[in-house]
């Protein structure tokens, strides 16, 4: 997610709730033995296709603009149809990202967390609120 969190920051999250998810939040997504700090770009029962020769992203028709700072995702087109509780998540890293253009879309039984804000290093647990570290 570089350049957007920073390797060793550690981040304030929340449990994950798919009724309230929206597009751009960045979420940490379960992926076999390792989270993955992604954002959020296709939202339930949405039809995405992310066209790199034209730096474009539609869902569902609508033209939308990358909330990323580097918009070359690759020489492929993609294109995603999410079902009940699936996400299409990208990296802001897109050279170094694994995301959905290699894994496909996301149920949202495997988004954990909702990161809210960055913090100097801390250890601490508060409730259902804990520090996470960042990972690739």
């Amino acid at each position: 997610m570089y350049p957007t969190l920073i390797d060793g920051e550690q981040y304030m999250a929340s449990s994950f709730n798919s009724l309230n998810a929206k597009r751009d939040q960045i979420v940490a997504v379960q992926n076999r033995d390792k989270l993955l700090i992604k954002r959020i770009i296709g939202l339930p029962n949405e039809n995405i296709k992310l066209t790199v020769d034209a730096n474009e992203l539609r869902i569902n028709d609508v033209r939308f603009i990358l909330p990323t700072t580097s918009v070359e995702y690759g020489v492929l087109d993609y294109q995603w149809e999410t079902g009940e509780n699936e996400f299409v998540l990208l990296g802001d890293n897109p050279h170094h990202s694994l995301d959905s253009r290699k894994l496909g879309v996301f149920s949202g039984d495997q988004i954990r967390y909702r990161l809210r804000w960055g913090l100097k290093p801390l250890k601490l647990r508060l409730g259902k609120l804990l520090l996470l570290n960042k990972h690739r």
